[in-house]
């Protein structure tokens, strides 16, 4: 149930005003996945009732239809949903279409305290004190004063400042309900609009005031007629000529970044602006210097039992993504871990200022779903041309530095792969290893891993799935209530059909997704064959109706889709079938066995926007699973990467290398900081011994050889050091850049 505070409320002409043409919004912030023109009734998702096939959102009429109701608006279904009132509804509302400037206090409805903005920036002598702000800062940062970077834009101390009540029944006048300290924080709009917010404080400045259950922060009133002060915010650092903008919620945030970003907002290059609110978050525009924002949103996906995560924050951030899409680089930070509900300051006071800063290198540059894209407002080349072409002049191209690969250098977020061989070469225990990996967020043949959610689609039936995923279990010694998000579907999918079993999957997906507390990074439909469901492989026409709806898949859920499939008759000629699907995927993976017959090689054919890395080895070892009723030992196998048992013996070292390198590479993104000491480059490192652990952990060093593992990790640190590739000092190893000697 959303809870109303009674000191807010949203007019009803205005919100519905502002509603027209965003029902959609409401909708899927109530996760009611309904697509209008699309498909038939959906099951009533209402609490009371859940009904089969009854429900529908009719676009016309602007009206939801349902056997439980009578015809009922937008309103209706946000009260029905959360249990809350009317008033309440149209808070939610005002909130999820980015609408927070139409949210005002009951007290502004009454005429009643009114502050203005240059008046209290600019309290009387007598009652100012500028220390209370750079206390309650240092409070809540939990550093001393003396480090706390203050905000470039103007703030004020009261010593004393009144907090009003409304006005009683039947009287105008308004009540004076305390008179705590209060520190005023400025906040500004690249529009040149100015206004300001008031924290009043306990006495000394060390925390909020206690006010009975009143909220503590008030934003100052918006005089009558004045225009929105949505998207204004504190500012740290000169936000009108830095080329990159840190945007946030929150001042006490905003603070916890600059306070880890302190060294380039000194040098100018980087600003950091804290609105109020997410929905003045979603408001925020650049500065015409600005080139690059970075949204470092709230992770709202935590919950009380039994609660959908609002996951507020990052609704606000994409919002904000599709808004500045056409003149701006943007990317996105989310702080912590999947399931948590977490901001940059619980980051800050939880793990420290270099978790912050590296949480914010980690930024992830935004791409709209295409049902993101569908919804948008047109952006300004858009506008210009009423069509569905776009254009982007040669001023507005900017290059892409980071790449969203969550496997690295194999797979990126949103895009199509296929993975495919002959039979037997063990293509389902090479992709299931890899998906068991993602979901578990373990690198995978020395490359660095992004843990995300998994729907493994094993269309030819699952028995098989099961016993390799047991084998998968107990040779890496898991225990068996560990909670994963990975889902098998053990059924066949028609994906040639789009009205058949698309629309179903990507629900399912969705669903998954909200279990997980985490996005789906990963589908695999195994195979391709049997999800063209008796369709052609061999024709145009069938083959693009696949791809059409596997586009669908990634599209609509932000997952990677890959296929596995089979090589054709002539192996060389690759995988078998219509060649439009080489063209359709981005990345195409060969599994192939190798001259040794103890495993195969993994080759890339194909990436479209990553480079081709070298070929890599596996094999098969043989896990035995218990003993059935016929007294025979049920066996599965597990893979283990090793070197390229078929390849000459220069590619092998070269191969060896890469891979020794590849590790120090994934070491050093888990835990390398930048350690300023005698003897240690200005770069990020990480100890030895932890790049030890790497090693040992993907099986290049081990206690089965003949050396120490002391004396293995030694030499592959040397091998790295004379292929000028690291560097070390005191007990730390670094990367060297290219042009950089080894020292």
């Amino acid at each position: 149930m959303i809870e109303l505070n009674s000191h807010n409320f949203v007019e009803t002409a205005a919100i519905k005003a502002a509603l027209l043409h965003h029902e959609h919004a409401v909708l899927a912030a109530l996760r009611i996945n309904w697509q209008a023109g699309r498909g038939p009734h959906i099951d009533c998702p209402y609490p009371d009732h859940g009904g089969k096939n009854d429900f529908r959102w009719d676009d016309q009429q602007a009206k939801a239809f349902c056997s439980c109701r009578n015809p009922h608006s937008i309103f209706d279904v946000v009260q029905g949903m959360t249990g809350g009132d009317f008033e309440a509804a149209k808070l939610f509302v005002a909130e999820t279409i980015g609408r927070s400037d139409l949210i005002r206090e009951k007290s502004d409805r009454q005429g009643t305290y009114r502050g203005r903005v240059e008046d209290l920036l600019a309290p009387l002598d007598s009652n100012r004190d500028d220390s209370l702000p750079l206390a309650y800062l240092a409070h809540r940062l939990h550093v001393p004063a003396s480090d706390v970077l203050m905000p470039s834009t103007r703030l004020a101390g009261h010593k004393a400042l009144g907090y009003y009540d409304p006005p009683r029944v039947g009287s105008t006048k308004p009540v004076l309900a305390a008179q705590p300290p209060c520190a005023v924080y400025e906040t500004v709009a690249a529009d040149g609009r100015v206004h300001a917010m008031r924290i009043y404080l306990a006495d000394d400045g060390r925390g909020k005031a206690d006010l009975d259950g009143r909220d503590p922060k008030k934003s100052v009133r918006v005089p009558e007629g004045s225009v929105s002060t949505s998207g204004c915010g504190v500012v740290w650092g000169d936000a009108k000529g830095a080329e990159h903008v840190y945007v946030c919620e929150g001042i006490e945030t905003g603070a916890a970044i600059a306070y880890a970003l302190k060294p380039a907002i000194s040098e100018g290059h980087v600003a950091v602006v804290a609105a109020i609110s997410a929905g003045g978050m979603e408001a925020f525009r650049p500065w015409p210097a600005t080139m690059l924002v970075t949204v470092a949103a709230d992770r709202d996906e935590g919950a009380a039992p039994g609660k959908q995560p609002s996951r507020r924050g990052e609704m606000a951030a994409r919002k904000l993504g599709l808004s500045l899409r056409d003149c701006v680089s943007v990317s996105i930070a989310l702080p912590g871990g999947a399931g948590e509900k977490v901001d940059w300051l619980d980051i800050h006071v939880r793990d420290g200022a270099d978790a912050v800063r590296r949480g914010l290198d980690a930024a992830v540059p935004f791409m709209p779903t295409a049902e993101e894209a569908g919804t948008a407002p047109l952006s300004n080349q858009e506008a210009a041309r009423n069509t569905k072409l776009t254009r982007l002049r040669f001023s507005e191209l900017h290059a892409r530095i980071d790449t969203d690969d969550f496997v690295q250098g194999l797979l990126t977020t949103s895009t199509m792969s296929v993975f495919y061989g002959d039979s037997n070469v063990g293509k389902t225990f090479v992709v299931l290893d890899l998906a068991l990996h993602v979901a578990l967020g373990w690198p995978w043949h020395g490359r660095r891993v992004e843990k995300g959610g998994v729907i493994y689609v094993a269309a030819e039936g699952g028995g098989g799935v099961l016993n390799r995923i047991e084998a998968f279990k107990r040779h890496h010694s898991l225990v068996p209530d560990l909670d994963v998000p990975f889902s098998l579907v053990p059924s066949s999918v028609d994906l040639l059909d789009p009205a058949a079993d698309t629309n179903e999957l990507i629900a399912l997906i969705q669903e998954e997704a909200a279990t997980f507390g985490e996005p789906v990074k990963l589908v695999v439909v195994d195979t391709l064959s049997r999800a063209l469901a008796g369709g052609n492989e061999n024709a145009s026409e069938d083959m693009g109706a696949l791809v059409k709806n596997m586009d669908r898949i990634r599209q609509q859920t932000g997952a990677h889709a890959m296929l596995i499939h089979h090589s054709g008759k002539d192996a060389g000629k690759g995988a078998r079938g219509h060649s439009l699907l080489r063209g359709a995927v981005d990345t195409l993976v060969e599994i192939m066995r190798s001259e040794s017959a103890k495993g195969g090689v993994i080759k890339i054919q194909k990436q479209r926007d990553l480079p081709i890395s070298l070929e890599f080895g596996y094999g098969l070892k043989t896990i035995e699973l218990g003993v059935n009723r016929h007294g025979e030992t049920v066996t599965s196998c597990v893979v283990e990467p090793c070197a390229h048992q078929g390849a000459a013996g220069n590619r092998k070292k070269k191969t060896d290398l890469a891979l020794k390198l590849q590790a120090l590479r994934n070491v050093l993104f888990d835990k390398g900081i930048t350690v300023m000491s005698r003897g240690v480059a200005p770069l990020p490192s990480v100890r030895i011994a932890d790049f030890y652990e790497m090693l040992k952990s993907q099986g290049m060093i081990g206690a089965e050889r003949k050396d120490t593992e002391l004396k293995q990790g030694q030499r592959i640190v040397a091998e790295l050091r004379k292929a000028a590739l690291a560097a070390t000092g005191s007990d730390r190893i670094w990367l060297l850049p290219p042009e950089e000697p080894s020292t």
